[in-house]
């Protein structure tokens, strides 16, 4: 009996000690939010904030930001637009993507994820496909159903939905960059009807307004929208397009991380290159880049007009390269369509140098101003005033715009100021005018007699110089004089009767006084 309770005691010690060194192996390698940078949550009742240097034990999803975790001598890092939980205090990625760094173990859906030190991989659950790639080192996959283990090649990516591989072509290196901010992309043109959502409400959008993280844009009927981002990439979406904006991140380096759902029509993409990971994806399809032109369609069209686009499907990988097309998920030759080039005609219209052409009249007196602009159609006007700026939106007319304007500026000195801009390319024209509008005034207009000699005497005034003509009415001859505002006076000869003045200012503005000279 005694003995019976000793090996019961040692037993129970042992288990004891099992557990409480399994319990130290768990707080040691507890998994940890190391680093957050914008909009990341961790569901504590609500979705707040989440705490660094403590364990993880609730679901974390990011915004427009980025989470890093640690365990142990293990990293994840998770890209914007992710939903992971925590099971057995590992990982398990929900949706979105995230970059692991060995040793350590994750989940994704049914699929045990292993990293030895010193591995990387990525991982993928997006557009309803799965993935895993190792970067470096070794790692496997392990489903508990199947009861089947793969392990992972360098540089393939294993679809986890019917575990076949594939060559892995990186076009979307969101995790070599630092985080370090936000981003957006401008209206830069339009025609028709184009609206982002804020809040519940949908609201026209104007020129040059910014489109943000985690905004929604749309077209209507017989429309586009040219979006620009800071690097010289832009997007234009086609007639009755709806588009989400998961994340425009700015990285270090002056890179950047696009990425946009288009939930309805057509996009075309314009990439610049060497700027960081571009991608557009469906429910079904993401499409990588790094530099390139191609459109994109929510049926899971894609057409490589330049460059090179990199795809993923629940069926696997497929790169399609310039002058080919994916369509209903087969590789083709390229057909361009009539909504390709004209795609193809605003491109080369949007590139185009900045060519202006300005009708204005000659600096001077004027009784008003009127001036015509023609430039290239996407082009900025800014015309100022006496210093007071106003911007003019370019009536479009075939690959040109054009912008007539009429100055109701008060009286008086008038410096025009007109700053035509296009994608970086400014041309600036200044002249000076004189503005006036009032027909020449006398006062105290009358005849004196002074030392036995007439005159006519008055105070003109008027806002620029001004041709006097008078004659006797009944006679034909007039006598012309250059006068200034300000009081003047006329020497008449030694006759009589009534005086026809006629007074003509320097923006031709006229005006007829009467007076009679007495006997």
């Amino acid at each position: 009996m005694i003995t019976m309770m000793k090996r019961s005691v040692k037993l129970t010690l042992r288990l004891t000690l099992a557990l409480t060194l399994a319990h130290i192996w768990a707080v040691a390698q507890a998994l940890e939010v190391e680093q957050i940078s914008g909009k990341v949550e961790v569901l504590q009742g609500t979705w707040q904030a989440p705490q660094l240097a403590v364990p993880l034990m609730a679901p974390l999803r990011t915004g427009a930001g980025r989470a890093s975790l640690k365990m142990g001598d293990g990293k994840v890092l998770v890209a914007s637009q992710t939903m992971l939980q925590v099971i057995n205090n590992e990982v398990s990625l929900q949706n979105g993507q995230i970059y692991l760094e060995g040793p350590l173990t994750a989940f994704v859906a049914k699929h045990h994820i292993r990293l030895e030190a010193n591995s990387s991989a990525r991982m993928d659950f997006v557009a309803g496909g799965q993935r895993v790639v190792l970067l470096s080192g070794k790692g496997n996959v392990y489903n508990a159903d199947t009861k089947k283990s793969v392990p992972l090649e360098p540089n393939k990516s294993l679809n986890t939905l019917n575990f076949t591989l594939s060559d892995f072509l990186e076009r979307d290196p969101w995790y070599t960059e630092k985080w370090v901010g936000l981003g957006a992309a401008q209206l830069a043109a339009f025609k028709g009807t184009v609206e982002v959502q804020s809040s519940t409400d949908w609201k026209p959008m104007i020129k040059n307004q910014p489109l943000e993280t985690e905004g929604q844009v749309r077209t209507g009927k017989d429309s586009w929208a040219e979006f620009d981002f800071a690097d010289g990439s832009y997007f234009r979406l086609g007639a009755q397009a709806l588009l989400k904006v998961l994340g425009i991140e700015k990285l270090e380096g002056g890179k950047r991380h696009f990425v946009m759902s288009l939930e309805r029509g057509s996009a075309w993409n314009v990439v610049a290159k060497g700027k960081g990971g571009y991608e557009m994806r469906t429910s079904t399809l993401v499409a990588g880049v790094r530099g390139t032109v191609f459109r994109f369609d929510e049926s899971g069209l894609v057409k490589v007009i330049e460059g090179q686009v990199a795809t993923v499907s629940p069926s696997g990988e497929v790169p399609i390269n310039q002058g080919q097309q994916l369509e209903k998920g087969q590789v083709a030759p390229l057909k361009l369509d009539a909504s390709d080039k004209t795609n193809l005609e605003r491109d080369a219209e949007k590139n185009a140098p900045l060519q202006v052409q300005l009708n204005w009249p000659e600096a001077g007196v004027r009784k008003s101003l009127e001036f015509n602009v023609i430039a290239n159609s996407d082009a900025q006007v800014t015309v100022s005033l006496n210093g007071q700026s106003a911007n003019y939106p370019l009536k479009a007319i075939k690959n040109k715009g054009t912008l007539s304007v009429r100055s109701e500026a008060l009286e008086g000195k008038l410096e025009v100021k007109i700053t035509v801009t296009k994608a970086g390319e400014k041309q600036d024209f200044v002249r000076e005018y004189q503005i006036d509008r009032t027909k020449p005034i006398l006062k105290d207009l009358k005849v004196i007699l002074m030392d036995g000699q007439r005159y006519i005497s008055a105070t003109l005034e008027d806002q620029s110089p001004v041709i006097l003509n008078w004659r006797y009415l009944n006679r034909s001859e007039y006598t012309s004089l250059e006068l200034k505002a300000g009081a003047f006076s006329v020497v008449l000869p030694e006759r009589t009767g009534k005086i026809v003045l006629q007074l003509k200012d320097a923006a031709n503005n006229l005006a007829t006084f009467f007076v009679d000279v007495q006997p």
